[in-house]
C-alpha cells in the first residue's frame, strides 16, 4: 500500500521530505501469519468427493427462513471454510455447478424476509453478510483467473438477469440496509460482479447511478438543506457513496474491471463530467503555496460534491491509461494546489490519493513530479528566509565549519559567519538555531508534543473507565535551551502560547527529550522528569507510568489504523510526524523501566508481579525461550522476595536494605522456581528415544503394544533403527508408534536391509538392500513417519542421519577376530555393482547432504537433535569400550566374582564389534550440524556419553531378551526422555 502525506513545517511551510512509502514486511507468512492453504487443507476433500455438490443441493432445498435458518447457518459456515482453498473456489465457479445461481436465490430469500421483518432479526442480517462475502470471494476468483470466454460462460450460469440487478440496486435504499454499514458494503461489492461480462448489464448499472451524478444540483441541495432545521434521508448522498465504493473496489488487474472503466470513459461521460466540475468551480491557481491565497479556495474546498468527484476519479483511474491521461492533461495544477492547502482536510488527502493513482502513468507522473519539485524549492527558499529572521530576532548566528562546539558557543552571538563556511546537520536540528547534536553534542534536543487526558480503553466494561493520556506531535524539534530563551523574550505570554511560534502554529504542552550521544545522563533525566511534569499538569492524572505510556502508543497506532485525524486538537501534525514520534516514546519507556528503582519496588507489591508472570510463562513460552530467559525470571523472583522481606507496601522509595537474608527467606521462592522449571523440563519438552527394538522377539513386540495409548499423544519419539527385517512387521510396528505419538522420527538400521531368503521382498520385487532402503523411506512417507529433518511443536529441529559401517572405527583387539564373515549382515544383505559393500557407508552418508543443505538454508537458534543407527567416531567407540569395561567390573562384583557368563566376565569375545560399528564420515557431518544431542543405536548398550566435543551422546536400546536378563542392558527398559533444558 502506497501512502503519500505532506505536512507543514516551520511557519506552516513544509520543508520536510515526503515519505513516499512505508516499508512492508516481505513475507507475511514468515512473521506469524499461517497460510490458509495449509491450515484448511483437510477441506480439499469437499472438492474431491462431491461434498460441494451435496452442500449446494441442501442449499437449494431451503425455501423458507423460519424452518431453514439453522441449516443455512451450517451450510454458510462450511462454505466459509471451503473457499479458503483455491481448489474449492475453482470448483464452485464451474458453470456446470451453478453455485452463484443457488446463492442468488438464497440472497433474494434472505433480503425479502428481512424486508418483511424490517431488519429486526440480527441473525438473518449476519447470514446475509456471510452469504455476500462468500459470493464476493467466488466472483473475485472468477474475474481474476478465468479467461474472457470462460467468464462469459460462468456469468450466464449465474442466471442474474437485468431485473435481478435492479432488484438488488433497490435494496440499498431500504432503511435496514442503510443502518447496517457492513451489509451495505457487502451488497455494493457484489453489484459490479453481477454485471461483468455483459455490457447491457454494465450500462444498466451505470445508468442507474448517472442520474445522481449531477454535482451542481447536489451542491445546491446540500447547501439549502444545511440552512433548514429539518433534514430528511439524503438519497443523493447515499447513491453517490455507493457508486464511489463500487469504483473504488474495481480490480485493476481484472479484464472486467478495465472493461467497466472503458465503458465509463467511452459512453457515459462520467469522467468528462467530473473533470468539468473541478475546472469550472476551482479558482485560478496563482501559487502552489498554501498560506498565501487559501481564503479564495475555501468556497471550492467546502463544496459537498468535491470529495465524491475526487473519489470517483481515483477509483476509475487506477490501471486505466486513457483515463489517467485525460485527468493529467488539465487537473494536475489544481490537485497539487488542493494537497498543499492546510485547510483542505479530508479533501486534501483525497487529492493526494488521486495524484498517487495517476503516477502509474509515466507521462502524468513526470508532470506531478515537476509541480511538486517547483513547490518544494519555493518552500525551501521561504523557510531559509524565515530561519534567518528568527535567528536575527534571537541574536543568534550559525556556526562555522572550522570551529569547535565550545569555541562557537562562546562566540556565537558576536562573530557572524558567511554561508559558504556552513555545513548542514545530518540528523535532527533545532527549529530556532538550526543546529543539532553534530555541533552542540551536549545540548538536549526535544520534540514539541501535545498531550490530553483520555479513556485508555473506550470498550472497557466499567462505568468509570480508566484514565490515561494520548500524545500527538507536529515533530518540530528544539533545544530545550533555545525554548527557554525564546520564552524569556516573550514575557507577556504563556509558555505554550509562546511555543506556538516555534511549533508551526500547532498547540503543544510538552517537550519529549531526545538522548544525544554526548548528553549527560543527569541532563536527560532532568529533561524527562520535566516532561512527566508537563503531562501531569496538562492532564491532571496522578502520575505517569510505563503502562500508561504503552497505552499512549497503542492509541496512536489505532489512529493510524482507523485513519483518524492527528491534528483535530492541535491544528497541525499528520501521519508522517506522528509515526516518527513512536520510536522515541518507546526509548523513553525502556529508559524508565531500566533506570527507576521505585518501579522494581512497586512491582514487588503488584498483583500481576514476577510470581504471576513466571506462572504465565508456562502458558505462553516455549521451552527454548524459557531456557534463554529463566535466569532473568529467577533474579526477578529473588529480588521481589528480598524487597518484600525488608520493605513494607507503603515504603516504595528505595530498597531498605541490600544485606543478604538467611536461606529460609528465599527457600519458598527457589522451590517455586524449581517447580516451574520442572514443568518445562518434564512436561513441555516431551521427546523420547528408543533403538534396537527387534520386535521379531515376542517379548519386544509385547513391550511396544503395551505402551500407553493416551500418554504420548502430544509427544515425539525417535527410533534409531533395527526395528525388524520383515517389511510387513516393520510397517505394523511403525503404525503402532504413529497411533501412540504425535510425531515419529525413524532411520533404518542394518537389520532392516536384510533381503536374502525373504519371500516378501521377492514378491515386492526388491532385489537388493539399496532398493529395500528406498522402499522403506517411501512407506514411511505414506504412513506419516519422519525420515527427513523436521521441527517439533516446541521448536526443536530433529535430523535423521543415514549410514552404514566401514573400517574407519576399527580398533583391533588381541585374540579377537576382525572378519566381516562373523556377522550376519554379510549373509543377509545384498549389494549392487554400483554400490558394493565397501562403498555402502559412503553411499548412505552422501544421502544426508540434502539434509545439510536444507539446514543451512533455514538456520535458526533452535536446539538440534541428530540421530543415526550407527556409531560416528573412534572417540565414541573408545568411550563405548571404557563404559563396557566399567560395567563388566561392576557386574563381576555383583556376582561375587562367580562368573555365570564366561563371555561377559572374561571379555573374551568371538568377534570385534568395532569392525561393524559405524563410520567417521558421520562425525564429519555432525561437526557441520553442531547438534546439542546425538542419538545412536546398534551397540545394544544403554549409555549417555560425553566425549569432549560439546555433544551429548545417548543410546537407549531395547535389545534382545537375553541381553536384558544377563544385565548387559541395564534397567529400566523403557523410553528415554530427552531433556534439552538443563535441570
Amino acid at each position: 500500500m502506497h501512502i503519500v502525506y505532506c505536512i507543514r513545517g516551520l511557519l506552516n511551510n513544509a520543508t520536510e521530505d515526503i515519505i513516499e512509502t512505508f516499508d512492508t514486511k516481505k513475507n507475511a507468512n514468515e512473521n506469524g501469519e499461517d497460510d490458509p492453504e495449509d491450515i484448511y487443507r483437510l477441506a480439499n476433500v469437499l472438492s474431491e468427493h462431491s461434498g460441494l455438490e451435496t452442500m449446494l443441493k441442501r442449499l437449494d432445498s431451503i425455501h423458507d427462513m423460519s424452518s431453514g435458518k439453522a441449516l443455512l447457518q451450517i451450510l454458510l459456515k462450511l462454505f466459509e471454510y471451503a473457499i479458503k482453498l483455491k481448489v474449492n473456489r475453482q470448483r464452485l465457479i464451474d458453470p456446470n455447478l451453478r453455485s452463484i445461481s443457488s446463492m442468488l436465490n438464497k440472497l433474494n430469500l434472505l433480503l425479502k424476509t428481512e424486508t418483511e421483518e424490517q431488519g429486526r432479526n440480527q441473525g438473518l442480517l449476519l447470514l446475509t453478510e456471510k452469504l455476500l462475502f462468500i459470493m464476493d470471494q467466488l466472483f473475485h476468483e472468477a474475474s481474476t483467473t478465468l479467461s474472457q470466454d470462460k467468464y462469459n460462460e460462468f456469468s450466464v450460469s449465474c442466471e442474474g438477469d437485468i431485473e435481478q440487478l435492479r432488484s438488488l440496486l433497490n435494496y440499498i435504499k431500504l432503511p435496514f440496509v442503510k443502518t447496517h454499514p457492513s451489509l451495505m458494503e457487502a451488497l455494493i461489492h457484489l453489484l459490479p460482479y453481477l454485471s461483468f461480462g455483459n455490457k447491457e448489464k454494465m450500462r444498466t448499472l451505470l445508468d442507474y447511478f448517472k442520474s445522481y451524478l449531477e454535482f451542481d444540483r447536489f451542491d445546491l441541495e446540500q447547501t439549502s438543506s444545511s440552512t433548514t432545521t429539518i433534514s430528511n434521508d439524503n438519497d443523493s448522498q447515499l447513491h453517490l457513496d455507493c457508486f464511489c465504493e463500487i469504483c473504488k473496489h474495481l480490480d485493476k488487474k481484472s479484464v472486467y474491471g478495465k472493461e467497466f472503466r472503458d465503458l465509463v470513459n467511452e459512453s457515459n461521460g462520467i469522467i468528462d463530467q467530473c473533470i468539468n466540475y473541478i475546472e469550472s468551480n476551482s479558482p485560478q491557481v496563482k501559487t502552489y503555496l498554501g498560506m498565501q491565497d487559501q481564503d479564495s479556495w475555501k468556497e471550492f474546498l467546502n463544496k459537498p460534491s468535491l470529495s465524491y468527484v475526487l473519489r470517483l476519479l481515483t477509483g476509475l483511474s487506477y490501471g486505466h491509461e486513457h483515463i489517467q491521461m485525460k485527468i493529467g492533461q488539465s487537473l494536475i495544477p489544481i490537485l497539487h494546489k488542493i494537497e498543499q492547502l492546510t485547510t483542505a482536510g479530508k479533501v486534501g488527502v483525497l487529492a493526494e490519493d488521486l495524484l498517487h493513482s495517476l503516477t502509474e502513468n509515466e507521462q502524468v507522473a513526470k508532470k506531478i513530479d515537476d509541480v511538486r519539485n517547483q513547490t518544494r524549492a519555493e518552500k525551501k527558499r521561504l523557510a531559509q528566509e524565515a530561519r534567518g529572521r528568527k535567528m536575527r530576532e534571537l541574536n543568534l548566528t550559525k556556526i562555522a565549519r572550522n570551529k569547535s562546539a565550545s569555541e562557537s558557543s562562546a562566540t556565537a552571538s558576536k562573530t557572524p559567519v558567511s554561508h559558504g563556511d556552513l555545513t548542514d546537520e545530518t540528523g535532527h536540528v533545532c527549529c530556532i538555531c538550526r543546529e543539532g547534536y553534530k555541533y552542540f553534542p551536549n545540548k538536549v534536543l526535544a520534540i514539541y508534543t501535545f498531550t490530553k487526558k483520555v479513556d485508555i480503553e473506550p470498550y472497557e466494561a466499567k462505568t468509570r473507565k480508566t484514565s490515561g493520556y494520548a500524545t500527538v506531535t507536529h515533530f518540530n524539534i528544539i533545544h530545550i535551551e533555545c525554548h527557554t530563551s525564546a520564552i524569556k523574550q516573550a514575557r507577556s505570554r504563556d509558555e505554550w502560547e509562546s511555543a506556538l511560534l516555534q511549533n508551526a502554529n500547532t498547540r503543544c504542552n510538552g517537550l519529549l527529550p531526545l538522548w544525544g550521544p554526548d548528553v549527560a545522563e543527569a541532563q536527560f533525566t532532568t529533561a524527562l522528569a520535566r516532561y512527566d511534569t508537563n503531562i501531569i499538569e496538562a492532564t491532571g492524572i496522578r502520575e505517569t507510568s510505563p503502562t500508561l505510556s504503552i497505552h499512549d502508543i497503542k492509541l496512536l497506532l489505532l489512529r493510524f489504523a482507523d485513519v483518524q485525524s492527528f491534528s483535530e486538537d492541535t491544528g497541525g501534525g499528520g501521519r508522517e510526524s506522528n509515526i516518527r514520534l513512536i520510536p522515541y516514546e518507546m526509548h523513553t519507556i525502556l529508559n524508565v523501566l531500566t533506570t527507576r528503582p521505585d518501579l522494581l519496588i512497586n512491582e514487588a507489591f503488584e498483583v500481576d508481579g514476577p510470581f504471576f508472570l513466571t506462572t504465565l510463562s508456562l502458558i505462553i513460552m516455549k521451552p527454548n525461550d524459557w531456557e534463554k530467559n529463566r535466569r532473568i525470571f529467577l533474579r526477578k523472583l529473588l529480588l521481589t522476595t528480598h524487597i518484600r522481606s525488608v520493605n513494607t507496601s507503603n515504603d516504595r522509595t528505595k530498597i531498605a536494605s541490600k544485606a543478604l537474608k538467611s536461606f529460609a527467606t528465599y527457600k519458598t521462592t527457589l522451590v517455586f522456581f524449581g517447580l516451574v522449571n520442572a514443568f518445562f523440563v518434564h512436561m513441555l519438552n516431551p521427546i523420547y528415544t528408543i533403538s534396537d527394538l527387534h520386535v521379531d522377539h515376542d517379548e519386544n513386540m509385547k513391550w511396544v503394544e503395551h505402551l500407553l495409548n493416551d500418554k504420548y499423544l502430544n509427544d515425539t519419539v525417535i527410533i534409531a533403527g533395527d526395528v525388524i527385517h520383515v517389511l510387513s512387521e516393520l510397517v505394523h510396528t511403525l503404525k503402532l508408534f504413529k497411533s501412540k505419538f504425535k510425531d515419529v522420527y525413524y532411520c533404518p538400521g542394518n537389520h532392516e536391509l536384510w533381503t536374502k531368503s525373504l519371500r516378501e521382498d521377492e514378491e515386492l520385487q526388491i532385489h537388493n538392500s539399496i532398493e529395500k532402503f528406498h522402499y522403506i523411506l517411501e512407506i514411511c512417507d505414506d504412513i506419516g513417519i519422519h525420515t527427513r529433518p523436521g521441527v517439533t511443536s516446541q521448536g526443536v529441529t530433529i535430523v535423521p542421519l543415514y549410514g552404514w559401517y566401514d573400517d574407519s572405527l576399527h580398533m583391533p583387539v588381541p585374540n579377537v577376530e576382525s572378519d566381516l564373515q562373523l556377522w550376519m549382515d554379510y549373509y543377509r544383505c545384498q549389494w549392487t555393482d554400483e554400490v558394493p559393500q565397501r562403498e555402502a557407508a559412503k553411499y548412505f552418508v552422501n544421502l544426508n547432504e540434502q539434509h545439510l543443505s536444507s539446514l543451512n538454508k533455514n538456520k535458526s537458534n533452535s536446539k538440534i537433535i541428530t540421530f543415526s543407527h550407527f556409531l560416528t567416531s573412534k572417540k565414541l567407540m573408545q568411550a563405548y569400550r571404557s563404559e563396557m569395561s566399567r560395567r563388566r567390573q561392576k557386574w563381576l562384583e555383583s556376582q561375587n566374582n562367580t562368573p555365570q557368563n564366561e563371555e561377559i566376565t572374561s571379555g573374551t569375545l568371538t568377534a570385534n564389534f568395532s569392525l561393524v560399528a559405524g563410520t567417521e564420515l558421520l562425525d564429519e557431518q555432525l561437526k557441520l550440524i553442531k547438534p546439542q544431542i546425538h542419538i545412536f543405536g546398534h551397540s545394544h548398550r544403554k549409555m549417555i556419553l560425553d566425549i569432549g566435543d560439546g555433544i551429548k551422546y545417548i543410546n537407549n536400546p531395547l535389545g534382545y531378551t537375553r541381553e536384558r536378563e544377563n544385565g548387559l542392558i541395564e534397567p529400566p527398559h523403557e523410553l528415554y526422555e530427552i531433556n534439552l533444558i538443563e535441570k
